[in-house]
């Protein structure tokens, strides 16, 4: 999955403060900074380990858990290497394009 590794640049100040500070300078505080935790490339690494798992015949089936149309592309690998993909939108809204590209959903 994802990785959450800190960096200087994690640390983001505030857009309420940088107005804040525009308008009346002061020396900047702790609580001037949020912690920016985003995630990068793990709808990538799903799609891949689907796509693994699948062409090695490792799997029957897949639940995945998202609404995100992203994942098109793998369901129709897997589902072309004799995977069923089931989803699971957990209550949320899902893209007709990705339900149609689904075996089954579970809700």
């Amino acid at each position: 999955m994802g990785q959450t590794a800190l960096a200087p640049d994690c640390w983001k100040i505030k857009p309420r403060t940088v107005k804040e500070l525009i308008r009346n300078p002061r020396p900047l505080m702790d609580e001037d900074f949020v912690l920016d935790l985003s995630q990068k490339g793990v709808d990538m690494r799903v799609g891949l380990d689907m796509a693994r798992l699948s062409l090695g015949e490792k799997v029957r089936s897949i639940v995945v858990v998202t609404g995100d149309s992203d994942f098109v592309p793998a369901f129709k690998f897997a589902r072309r290497e004799g995977a069923k993909v089931i989803l699971e939108p957990m209550g949320h809204n899902v893209r007709p394009e990705l339900r149609e590209h689904a075996d089954m959903g579970l809700s």
